[in-house]
């Protein structure tokens, strides 16, 4: 890795890189398990790059996300502690997005391309719609602003969703994944009734903890799961035969380690996940062969668990327990 640093205080849950800019202007979004969120430009003047950090929520931050086409500059976060905030990292203002029901614990949320709609779950298994198209800022001294409602919710799944992620071509497909050991792929457009049913269901044998489509609009999906496998299923198949690849991999995290998650390469031929032998295992995604095992010498002292590909360049970050962030430039 050429870069590494402390950018949160605590272990490091979620993490994205803004999808414009090249190699030379990084931009890394990540938050941690005390609610805190970090922005860290590794190509800053400075020789750790430059970092700044905000208290934004009060617990986990479960997820977070760039919003997409006219809104690149606004970045939604969601936390255990119920609420979803849009932070302008233009003004360094933050929303807050009305319509969460109270007690709600936020543990996923994706977003729609224009960044209009975003898709939360929770803890219970429950997946709400939010509409964010309307709201303010909170300037230095006023408020925080709210912003946006939501329609009811659909009884996804048994157990807690652990992943929610809109397909980034069409738009019109969602996938969740959960503690329930299944992934459910849903078409956004049918509705959200409580007993609203899905397109398909894939199952593993024990938790799922992320399932995420490919970039490229194959309508591919990465899970990765405690059954201690990676796998790639095609949605277009819409039931069982889908499943493309299965590469065996050792999940067991345990109860310290935040849980790994695959996350897809830019040009969707690999993907990659951390490693219990303190690295990162890249493979193909269309053999599932061991492409490499990125290691960063004695700077990486824990298990790298979460990670973030950036949408244009071969860069990858890889996040520990301890708040510390390794960055690779991948051929």
């Amino acid at each position: 890795a050429e870069n590494v640093r402390k950018v949160t205080r605590e272990g490091v849950t979620a993490m994205a890189f803004h999808p414009s800019g090249g190699a030379d202007s990084l931009l890394l979004a990540a938050g941690d398990k005390q609610g805190m969120l970090s922005m860290w430009r590794p190509s800053a003047a400075q020789q750790d790059g430059e970092l700044w950090s905000l208290a934004l929520h009060h617990e986990y931050v479960s997820a977070l996300q760039w919003l997409g086409a006219g809104r690149p500059h606004l970045l939604a976060t969601a936390s255990y502690d119920g609420s979803v905030r849009l932070l302008d990292a233009d003004k360094a203002a933050f929303v807050l997005a009305d319509g969460v029901p109270d007690g709600v614990e936020i543990s996923a949320m994706g977003a729609a391309g224009d960044g209009s709609v975003l898709y939360i779950g929770d803890n219970d298994g429950e997946l709400l719609r939010l509409d964010v198209r309307e709201g303010g800022t909170r300037g230095a001294g006023g408020k925080a602003g709210s912003t946006g409602g939501s329609s009811g919710g659909i009884a996804a799944h048994l157990r807690k969703i652990n992943s929610v992620h809109v397909e980034p071509s069409a738009q019109q497909l969602l996938a969740t994944s959960s503690t329930d050991a299944t992934i459910k792929v849903w078409d956004v457009r049918s509705g959200f009734e409580r007993k609203t049913k899905p397109l398909a269901t894939f199952d593993h044998s024990k938790s799922c903890h992320a399932a995420t489509f490919a970039p490229d609009g194959s309508q591919r999906l990465l899970s990765t799961s405690y059954d201690d496998t990676v796998r790639v299923w095609d949605v277009k198949c819409g039931n069982a035969s889908s499943h493309l690849l299965s590469v065996r991999h050792n999940n067991q995290t345990g109860r310290w380690i935040t849980p790994f998650r695959a996350v897809w390469g830019p040009g969707c031929d690999w993907f990659a996940v951390g490693s219990m032998k303190k690295g990162v295992d890249v493979y193909a995604a269309d053999t599932g062969k061991t492409i490499a095992t990125l290691h960063n010498g004695d700077a990486m002292t824990a298990i790298p668990s979460r990670l973030a590909a950036h949408a244009a360049v071969p860069v990858l970050a890889a996040a520990t327990s301890s708040g510390r962030v390794h960055l690779w430039q991948l051929p």
